[in-house]
């Protein structure tokens, strides 16, 4: 069987509206009507019909109709489009459309020969409307603008996205519209039109949306602005350019530019990714738990600072915990960080789903206690934090840690640098230094595995292993449980 191409498609698609028109032809022609007001009749009672399933092509509810387009292939010697989903998709939608069409036409045409086919579904037709994801074959073209509505629409349905990450990404898609404008035809996009885009960020200021002298002008006002401005970090624009890339990647995927022309476009780094790594030095640990002792009758904030140094967890992954998550692996007490039963818990990535050991220091200062206390009063929460669609669990913790309390232990040149994250690059630094093997830290702190042997084809360390590997956290030999005791 031959395969499905964009080609193909234009022509199935008017065979099939021919074949349509025939067959309802037939249908109609051999029923009979006791006269012509019944015939009228119902043709006009198709009306509702046609509004259905004009209001189901819109909204995609297409049924079992795919079965038909499967078997509508098949019959003209054209695989099913497996090798392209996405093509198979909008020839399902072009077919919808153009059945009923088909439909309509027939229909007036039988109940009054001589008058002039009604084209009432033009706004459905076969070349535009109908691939409602966009108007690829408007004269214009397929829009900048439209296209990002699209693009973030598609991402944020198939879960691809957080809030925060969507947020982030609408206003870093907006600034690209307002510099190439809204009606710029994507497929007109060049490489060095994004070249000149990324010359541009390297001019805006740092935070621009929060400093008030900026946040209400457009890009144009700001460049011409004669104040010393602060640009932003080179890494922020490496962040803006591979949203970008995003962006084309899934415009290229649907045949809408040739290639993508934001790939290799993020500027080099002038220092190593490490020197920007903040991780608490021992000094800062020690001051960090002298200040914590005072946080015991607040457990979101005692246990979690102290599940963040041992075990390199994310914030949210430990705001978010339930008291089921805490139990025993192998014999061993372990912290499970999942998504599992709750549409309120998310992961950042799907290797961050994982099982981590708990420290000895941990259980002697007596967390297991607590957790038993909270399944005693069958609580499902782990800690009583609220959630919020955008930050999720960890808005206050992260307020707390942020803006009051590391400001008592990390040196003032270096509060801007560090914050609750820098225990999860502590805990990495310092299991280097013992020697760990990578695979074994990329297990414990969740991140893929770009090793041959170990990401592909290992299963995992055992937790006897991992458990092993968080005992060596000695932290420069500080005694943590005298310090908290």
């Amino acid at each position: 069987m031959t395969q499905l191409t964009e080609l193909k498609c234009r022509h199935l698609v008017s065979k099939f509206h021919d074949d349509t028109k025939r067959d309802v032809e037939e249908s109609w022609l051999q029923r009979q009507f006791s006269d012509k007001a019944e015939f009228l009749a119902e043709v006009e009672a198709h009306d509702a019909v046609f509004a259905s399933l004009k209001d189901d092509l819109f909204c995609n509810q297409l049924g079992d109709f795919p079965i038909i387009v499967e078997s509508f292939l098949k019959s003209q010697g054209i695989g099913n489009g497996e090798s392209n989903e996405l093509l198979f998709q909008k020839l399902c939608r072009q077919c919808y459309a153009a059945g009923i069409k088909a439909t309509r036409e027939t229909l007036q045409e039988l109940a009054n020969p001589d008058r002039q086919v009604d084209h009432c579904l033009d706004d459905v037709s076969l070349s535009d409307s109908v691939d409602s994801d966009h108007d690829s074959a408007s004269a214009a073209g397929y829009p900048l603008s439209k296209a990002i509505m699209d693009y973030v629409d598609e991402s944020s349905k198939l879960g691809n996205w957080t809030i925060k990450t969507r947020d982030e990404s609408i206003g870093n898609l907006e600034l690209l519209e307002e510099i190439l404008g809204s009606d710029t035809n994507v497929a007109s996009i060049t490489q060095k039109n994004l070249v000149r885009v990324r010359d541009i960020l390297l001019r805006l200021p740092a935070h621009r949306k929060k400093d008030r002298r900026y946040r209400d002008k457009r890009v144009a006002e700001i460049l011409e602005m004669t104040d010393e401005v602060k640009p932003m970090a080179t890494k922020t624009v490496n962040n803006y350019m591979t949203g970008y890339t995003g962006l084309f990647s899934w415009l290229h995927k649907r045949d809408e530019v040739a290639h993508n022309p934001a790939s290799g476009l993020k500027l080099k780094l002038k220092t190593n990714p490490r020197d920007h790594r903040s991780s608490f030095d021992q000094s800062e640990l020690t001051a960090m738990l002298q200040q914590l002792r005072a946080e015991r009758d607040r457990p979101e904030r005692y246990w979690i600072c102290l599940l963040g140094m041992y075990t390199g967890a994310r914030l949210n992954e430990l705001c978010q915990l339930d008291v089921a998550d805490i139990g025993e692996t192998d014999g061993i007490w372990s912290v499970s960080v999942n998504a599992d039963d709750d549409s309120r818990k998310s992961l950042k990535t799907k290797y961050a789903a994982r099982d981590i050991p708990i420290h000895d220091s941990i259980i002697e200062l007596g967390f297991l206690r607590y957790v038993a206390n909270r399944r005693e009063l069958e609580m499902q929460k782990l800690f009583d934090l609220e959630f919020e669609e955008r930050e999720r669990f960890k808005k206050s913790t992260s307020r707390w840690f942020n803006k009051r309390f590391k400001s008592h232990f990390v040196q003032t040149d270096n509060v801007g640098r560090k914050d609750f994250h820098s225990f999860r690059h502590t805990l990495v630094d310092y299991l280097m230094t013992k020697n760990v093997e990578e695979p074994v830290v990329k297990q414990i702190v969740g991140h893929s595995n770009d090793s041959m042997t170990y990401g592909r084809y290992g299963k995992g360390f055992p937790t006897a292993i991992l458990k092993e590997t968080v005992d060596k956290l000695d932290y420069y030999g500080i005694d943590v449980l005298g310090l908290l005791k």
